[in-house]
């Protein structure tokens, strides 16, 4: 192999190289900290029991299934009462 062909080989290498890098998607770490949730979550709403127990929370986020509740039907509710 002769010189000239060994340099042209070896410019292409690296210009396959580098357009890979440029080109390639960057890969991110994982986030260093975990995200913290709300404990409790206050929203305006209807709650209505429904047929076997279960209540059914109207949002506009996505459907959740409640762990339990504090009031009985009939309550009242007022703002920052707790149980």
């Amino acid at each position: 192999m002769s010189y000239k062909r060994l340099v042209i080989f070896a410019l292409i290498g690296i210009a396959f190289a580098a357009g890979y890098f440029l080109i390639a998607p960057s890969v991110r770490p994982p986030a260093s900290h975990p995200v913290l949730l709300p404990r409790y979550v206050a929203a305006e709403g209807r709650v209505e029991a429904m047929p076997g127990g279960q209540i059914e929370v109207g949002i506009d986020l996505r459907s959740a299934r409640t762990a339990s509740m504090r009031v009985k039907e009939g309550d009242d509710g007022k703002r920052g009462r707790r149980r």
